[in-house]
């Protein structure tokens, strides 16, 4: 009879609790956390579990991550204690040992198959679903997989994705829905990986990672060689299964010793370096497993990343350079005139982005894609949504023909997406055309549910009394989810009409437009926060030079694409 295993999967991963790297137990927490909560809605029982060496801290990680009973049951700790880590750990790399730290966690599952990863991958609902057909033979019968490596590849998400920690949910949702992030993608050597996973019984004739490798790098290159002594390579991302890399922020502790401990070329020619008794296991490490622990350390765990880039500090030079990319993208988008408006508006919006932390922006009605356009490329990860009812906008009649509606839709819709892709934005695009009053509740009903995460602009004008009522109604529905609200151009009927809102907005008059806020989030002790994002100061120098630098880009491109190239070929 074969070998009795009590799962399908176990991924290894080691980590100490110390200031190695900033947020480590917040950002280890969250993973696993959250891979909990994917395994549980994905319904695979005995599918995986992690194993996870605690290598010497003083204050062990069971008791500082403090884990939800749910990852509790599929999380194993092995403790090394930290007297014997000072004998066998390397000086030069804080008395750690990369490789024999994860060989400690291999040695110790009893797996059919077993993995190596970092304490900070994100593994979404579709990497389990796709990984357990994977492993099982539900999608591929007919490949040997005990003798076979897996590569799992790696895409790597925005920081600003997680300035402030998404929920669960969202980032599910972010992930399914958002652009195409960056990559490494087919890899020949191994390398790039967020994960490496093989069957138990190979690892077993390879020995594990070689235990000489006790910095960064190389490893992963090391094992993947011997690993082809035994059997065939895959990369995952042909089956569908990618990690996703947590950004890892400003980390200067990390990288000064990563600069000191980049292991060395050495690449064995034997099958099994390290021997019959890899991964320490003639050494009793005392292992928890599906308890529940005593929490140790007071901890804020709603900080997962110290961002490389300051967020809250946007100059002049890094407005100007986005407009200068919104007017360059090669697109086929037009317009007449900036309005000054349209510039308050987006100091506006760069002024709420220092304030506070938004997951949408959501247009009712707009006038030309110059603000969806700049907020792509300021904020890659938002979401737009985008609800455009063109007859009401442009003012057309019912005896319109089809295809002049058409070439608008196109114009402003379908090139703003075209425009969208080539500026790489992230996040998630929902256009909806057609009319306001018949789609108005299928566009709130798909708004992140994040409290405060959403911004609405609206074009007031299009609103009529039927319109807005439904509005109303479906704002006071969604008010936790609702930041703020900015209705452009208001004319005297839509400012009787908002009185209806003062009980749970603060209604601000800027120009033309009202800004309401959400009194839930910004009540009377925020009104310095409310004067700092209304504050536009002078615009109309930046008025001119905007207007001034698109006729200068449009002329540009239009010398260079329709006279120069009539004469080059």
């Amino acid at each position: 009879m074969g070998k009795k295993y009590t799962n399908l999967l176990t991924l290894a991963l080691t980590g100490r609790n110390d200031n190695y790297n900033p947020f480590f137990v917040s950002r280890l927490k969250y993973c696993l956390e959250y891979a909990s909560y994917c395994l549980k809605r994905i319904k695979k029982k005995n599918f995986l579990r992690f194993s996870v060496c605690d290598w010497g801290s003083e204050i062990n990680l069971k008791n500082s991550l403090n884990l939800d009973k749910n990852t509790s049951s599929i999380v194993d700790f092995h403790e090394v204690e930290e007297r014997f880590t000072k004998k066998i750990g390397d000086s030069n790399n804080r008395m750690f040992s990369t490789a024999i730290a994860h060989n400690v966690a291999l040695r110790r599952a009893n797996s059919k198959f077993l993995g190596y990863t970092s304490h900070d991958y994100i593994m979404n609902e579709s990497f389990f679903e796709n990984l357990y057909n994977f492993l099982t033979g539900n999608g591929y019968r007919d490949l040997k997989l005990d003798d076979s490596f897996i590569v799992i590849p790696r895409k790597h998400l925005p920081e600003q994705l997680f300035l402030k920690k998404p929920s669960f949910s969202y980032l599910s949702r972010w992930i399914l829905r958002s652009g195409e992030v960056i990559g490494e993608h087919g890899s020949k050597h191994g390398g790039d990986g967020g994960a490496y996973i093989t069957s138990n019984y190979a690892w077993s004739k390879i020995g594990g990672i070689e235990e000489r490798f006790s910095g960064w790098g190389v490893m992963e290159y090391e094992l993947f060689l011997r690993a082809n002594y035994l059997g065939n390579w895959y990369d995952s991302s042909k089956f569908g299964v990618w990690q996703y890399k947590l950004p890892r922020g400003n980390a200067p502790v990390r990288n000064k010793v990563l600069e000191k401990n980049l292991n060395k070329n050495w690449f064995s020619l034997k099958v099994n370096p390290n021997g019959a008794f890899w991964g320490l296991s003639k050494l009793k490490v005392n292992t928890f497993s599906k308890t529940k622990y005593l929490q140790k350390e007071n901890r804020n765990f709603n900080l997962i990343l110290d961002p490389l880039k300051n967020y809250k500090k946007i100059s002049s030079f890094n407005l100007i350079s986005n407009i200068s990319k919104l007017f360059n993208t090669p697109v086929q988008i037009r317009f007449k005139f900036i309005s000054i408006n349209e510039i308050r508006l987006m100091i506006i919006i760069k002024n709420i982005f220092k304030n506070t932390h938004l997951r949408s922006v959501n247009f009712i009605g707009f006038s030309n894609c110059f603000l969806p356009g700049f907020l792509a490329i300021f904020s890659p990860s938002i979401e737009l949504h985008i609800i455009d009812d063109i007859k009401k906008t442009l003012k057309f009649n019912s005896k319109v023909k089809d295809y002049i509606i058409g070439s608008k839709v196109y114009e402003r819709l379908i090139l703003l997406s075209n425009f969208l892709k080539k500026v790489n934005h992230l996040g998630y695009f929902r256009p909806l055309s057609g009319n306001l009053s018949n789609n108005i509740e299928i566009f709130f009903k798909d708004f992140p549910k994040e409290n405060y995460s959403n911004l609405l602009i609206v074009k007031s004008k299009i609103l009529n009394n039927n319109d807005f009522n439904k509005f109303k109604k479906l704002v006071n529905k969604d008010i936790k989810n609702i930041d703020l609200i900015i209705l452009e151009d208001c004319n005297s009927l839509m400012n009787n009409k908002i009185e209806s809102l003062n009980k749970k907005f603060e209604v601000k008059k800027h120009f033309n437009n009202k800004i309401l806020f959400n009194k839930k989030k910004y009540f009377s002790n925020k009104k310095s926060e409310i004067e700092k994002i209304t504050n536009t100061g002078p615009v109309f120098l930046l008025f001119l030079f905007v207007n001034i630098y698109y006729y200068i880009t449009f002329f540009k491109r239009f010398i260079i694409n329709r006279i120069l190239k009539k004469f080059i070929f």
